[in-house]
């Protein structure tokens, strides 16, 4: 008969190894390079969108791109990107409610007073 304590002690070193693996891949990934240009395949993957939609935004001017003169291929700034996503920003209701409540406020130019 197998000795359990072994059978614990290898699952657990397994275990461990997973869990390292895991953690590496996590920091690989968001230790990007700031400066680092996105392909189009590596842009899509971070907006979450599919190649063709992100061509169709690009021919449409609607997402930030570059393109080096002579070249077919796009490049994307990470950074552009996440600015890009957060402009689709919708305002909650208390932002709202609060928005209207200092436009009520304010005072205006022709007002006697």
């Amino acid at each position: 008969m197998n000795n359990p304590f072994t059978l614990i002690d290898s699952r657990l070193e397994n275990i461990e190894n997973l869990l390292l693996e895991l953690n590496s891949k996590q920091q690989s990934a968001s230790t990007h390079q700031p400066g680092k240009l996105l392909t189009i395949s590596e842009a899509a993957e971070f907006v979450n969108l599919a190649k063709p939609t992100l061509y169709r935004l690009v021919h449409l001017r609607q997402i930030p791109f570059s393109k080096p003169k002579g070249s077919k291929r796009l490049y994307f700034k990470r950074e552009d990107l996440a600015a890009w996503i957060q402009t689709g920003r919708k305002r909650t209701v208390a932002e709202i409610q609060e928005q209207a409540a200092d436009f009520v406020k304010m005072p205006t130019k022709n007002a006697k007073g």
